[in-house]
């Protein structure tokens, strides 16, 4: 588990709103290298299909790309910077994400701002693992070149963390919160997180 503070700190229990928004990082070397948006928004108008008013391009060619590039696809074949899709309270909401690198070596998927309270997952279809980023990030050796069709990220508003108790306000740093997830009870102390052993989420 790889969670920084500010990332546990984000991390926290959310109540029913129209729009959430999802930041996802590539990390590259433990640092930034990348990072694409994806939003839900209860709105008519937004549909899972691209759409100039809501969603936006990623410029993967040119003099301005970036080394490391992560991007969620639209339509099978259109990669976007920002992603905005119909908030769907019944149901999963499955997100292709592809990544392109000139170099070779380990990069990190991390949600640094948090997830909003719900459950999201990042999908790995080569090695079979399933990462729940409100907790953790991934960690994965990639090869130089395009990768698309092999990640994905999942996000389920009906598995959202459960706030069960509180102590104290917003920004007290004494502040502790129990979170259920998937079962499992979490403890939050400051801008650390635990498990219901006591070992502390690195």
């Amino acid at each position: 588990v790889n969670a920084t503070p500010q990332s546990v700190a984000a991390r926290r229990n959310a109540n029913y709103k129209s729009i959430y928004e999802f930041r996802l990082d590539l990390l590259q070397n433990g640092k930034e290298a990348d990072h694409t948006f994806i939003s839900l928004r209860d709105n008519d108008e937004v549909t899972a299909a691209f759409d100039f008013n809501y969603d936006l391009c990623k410029q993967l060619y040119g003099g301005f790309t970036p080394e490391s590039n992560i991007y969620t696809v639209i339509d099978g074949n259109i990669e976007a910077a920002a992603n905005c899709l119909p908030l769907l309270t019944e149901q999963v909401t499955t997100v292709p994400v592809a990544v392109a690198v000139k170099t070779a070596g380990e990069y990190t998927f991390t949600m640094p701002d948090g997830t909003e309270g719900m459950a999201v997952t990042l999908l790995d279809s080569e090695t079979g693992k399933h990462v729940d980023l409100s907790i953790e990030d991934y960690t994965v050796e990639l090869n130089a070149g395009t990768c698309e069709g092999r990640f994905y990220i999942s996000i389920d508003p009906r598995n959202a963390a459960t706030l069960i108790e509180t102590v104290g306000g917003e920004g007290d740093e004494l502040r502790n919160a129990k979170i259920l997830r998937n079962g499992l009870l979490y403890i939050q102390r400051g801008d650390n997180l635990y498990d219901a052993t006591g070992k502390r989420l690195e």
